[in-house]
């Protein structure tokens, strides 16, 4: 058994060694062909990983910022086009989309000064991204035909220019076709920097894309550069930026949630000058938004910069709400924050609500440094240049808990940079409606709270007359500390330096048109009760050393039952101190309000009610002097208390 197990053995290892022989020269054949597989796979793995490399490139470069160069843009796309004019002009055609996004994608370098003009037959819709169609028509491309080009790479829209090259070239739409009944959607500022020296021929249409409706980046730039003649502050040589632009009702139907936009401008940089007309046709409710200050117009003007804005609606659109979340930033209608001197002309009407979460509101402007409003002009047939009239909506106003409130601007301040020249506002073509206050510190129907800290005398004067009373409605439940029916709390603070002329002739001027009988500026608020600290039908508190005229004046105040510990005045809450000049003023209590009846809840005797009077609730120190015609008529004083009076309530040092 052995033996013959060993035989079988030996017959089986012959014929395994003769098996791993041809075995073995299968696979001296085989590694042969696998030899020349891998070489051929190698080649082809080499030709994928080059063209993922220079995909990843071309994806990299689309997502950070332009890489293109512009005939390399034209080669890769079919809606790029540059004519050169004999004088060496450069003309880039854009056509829909495709075309605005692929330039967008070009180093701003090489269209900084080019004339761009827009081509289409369906809009230029910027919210996606998209593939060259030259691409497409070439799908083998690698990026070795000198654009850097791969099939299937996607280029997004990036904004035109830059901060180191601004747009200043000529944008416009061809006349020769329809184009400018198309619009612009996009979801990121159509400029990343725009020139003032740009122009902007036509106007430009913007429409909400259906399915891309939110954005907080501006429309029209995100920052608006001097020009060279203008960065040193020359007023004389400063260049305009001229635009009109329309927000178009176009797939309005089709959007159902909340649609926002950041604005128009995000930054003018100091010395810039701009005339925006912005004319909106949306009709669905619109809101305005940003992660900074934020206006309709612009959210933050830097020193010296100008603005004429001018904001009419269509017939059927909706309202325009103006709001920022962001921690201590400020909202206003037409523009966020004023930095100093600077200078806002306005003209048709305001939106119709603005709210900042933690800093200040203003129908207008949010809050101004040395900042100046005034009306547009217009030439009339007599040469003259009178003011435009400026409509109020019904506007709804909420600032932080800690901030102010104002129908024109939250907070102002006057500082010695205007070297004292003067400050004015007419009132005379402005037409108010209602001001509803829901949240803030310091309210008022023009100013929530101004501050003169001014050392060289500087006068701060609101003038003309009213049509209309401006009114303001507080409704906010938890409270405001001052409410005035123009201002909130006016301070002045007088300077340590010894040489320094005295604040005390810094001057707040209220005066209605003396050369019209019977003509006031007007202002009635109702909501007194939510006032904590201070409510005058004029100003709700004056602090510092203070000089204040009222003059030609009416004012009407209402709610008062539960501010047994506010002081309350027909013109002033309270009088800290300083010396208010007042003449020629009708003082109201409406409906069945009484200033006497206010303190009855007091207990008895009630010597510690705040201040309740006629024209001064409270008059801490100071001087009250009065001339003209004090009218009392409509006053309701009817019951006597300690602290309650027909001229001052609670006189503690006053005169």
């Amino acid at each position: 058994t052995a033996d013959s197990t060993v035989a079988a053995e030996t017959n089986n290892q012959s014929e395994i060694s003769n098996q791993e022989e041809t075995n073995h020269q299968k696979e001296i054949n085989n590694q042969g062909e696998i030899n020349n597989q891998d070489s051929t796979a190698a080649e082809e793995l080499s030709k994928e990983e080059v063209q993922l490399s220079l995909q990843l490139v071309a994806v990299e470069a689309d997502t950070t910022k332009p890489s293109l160069k512009l005939d390399a843009a034209v080669k890769l796309s079919g809606k790029l086009k540059v004519n050169t004019s004999d004088d060496g002009t450069k003309t880039i055609e854009v056509t829909d989309g495709e075309g605005l996004i692929m330039l967008s994608n070009v180093e701003p370098k090489d269209y900084k000064n080019c004339t761009i003009k827009l081509v289409t037959t369906s809009g230029w819709n910027l919210t996606t991204p998209v593939t060259p169609t030259k691409a497409n028509e070439t799908s083998g491309t690698t990026g070795t035909d000198g654009t850097g080009e791969v099939a299937g790479t996607q280029y997004h829209f990036l904004g035109l220019g830059d901060t180191a090259n601004p747009y200043e070239g000529k944008f416009m739409f061809d006349k020769d076709t329809s184009a400018n009944n198309y619009s612009i959607s996009t979801t990121r500022s159509l400029f990343n920097a725009l020139s003032t020296t740009a122009t902007l021929e036509n106007m430009i249409p913007f429409s909400i894309d259906k399915e891309n409706y939110t954005s907080t980046e501006p429309l029209l730039a995100a920052a608006l550069k001097a020009g060279i003649s203008d960065s040193a502050g020359d007023q004389s040589t400063k260049t305009t930026l001229k635009c009109n632009i329309a927000l178009r009702n176009i797939d309005a139907e089709d959007i159902s949630s909340e649609t926002t936009i950041g604005g128009l401008i995000g930054t003018m940089e100091a010395n810039t000058s701009a005339d925006i007309t912005f004319t909106n046709q949306f009709s669905k409710e619109l809101n305005v938004s940003g992660t900074s200050h934020v206006g309709l117009f612009c959210n933050t003007m830097e020193s010296g910069a100008s603005l004429t804005a001018t904001y009419t609606k269509d017939s059927g659109a909706g309202k325009i709400s103006v709001k920022t979340t962001s921690s201590n930033n400020d909202a206003g209608g037409f523009v966020g924050h004023m930095e100093k001197n600077t200078s806002l002309t306005i003209a048709g009407t305001s939106v119709d609500k603005v709210s900042a979460a933690s800093g200040n509101a203003g129908g207008i402007v949010g809050s101004a440094t040395d900042g100046t409003i005034s009306l547009k002009t217009e030439t009339t047939a007599e040469g003259t240049n009178d003011p435009t009239t400026f409509t109020f909506a019904d506007v709804l106003l909420s600032a932080g808990s800690e901030k102010a409130v104002g129908g024109l601007i939250g907070a102002y301040s006057v500082t010695s940079e205007r070297n004292g020249t003067p400050i004015n506002f007419d009132l005379s073509q402005y037409r108010f409606k209602s001001i509803t206050v829901t949240g803030g510190k310091d309210v008022g129907g023009l100013f929530g709270a101004l501050k003169n800290t001014s050392t060289i005398s500087a006068t701060v004067t609101v003038s003309g007359k009213t049509t209309s009373a401006i009114t303001t409605n507080v409704t906010n439940e938890t409270g405001v500390t001052n409410l005035g029916g123009l201002i909130g709390t006016y301070d002045t603070v007088e300077s340590t330096d010894p040489n320094s002329e005295k604040v005390m002739k810094n001057t707040l001027a209220i005066k209605g048109d003396s050369n019209t009988a019977g003509s006031f500026i007007a202002a009635a608020t109702t909501g007194g009760s939510k006032a904590n600290t201070t409510y005058g039908g004029v100003i709700g508190s004056v602090s510092g050393s203070s000089y204040v005229e009222i003059e030609n004046v009416s004012a009407s105040i209402a709610d008062m039952k539960n501010s047994n510990n506010t002081s309350v005045g027909g013109l002033v809450g309270k009088m800290n101190d300083g010396f208010l000049n007042v003449g020629s003023v009708k003082l109201a209590t409406t409906g069945d309000n009484d200033l006497g009846k206010a303190a009855e809840k007091k207990a008895a005797g009630a010597d510690n009610v705040e201040g309740h009077g006629g024209l001064v609730g409270h008059l801490v120190k100071g001087v009250l002097r009065l001339h003209g015609k004090t009218n009392l008529s409509e006053q309701k004083i009817t019951t006597a208390y300690n602290h309650v009076g027909q001229i001052v309530g609670f006189n503690e040092n006053g005169l």
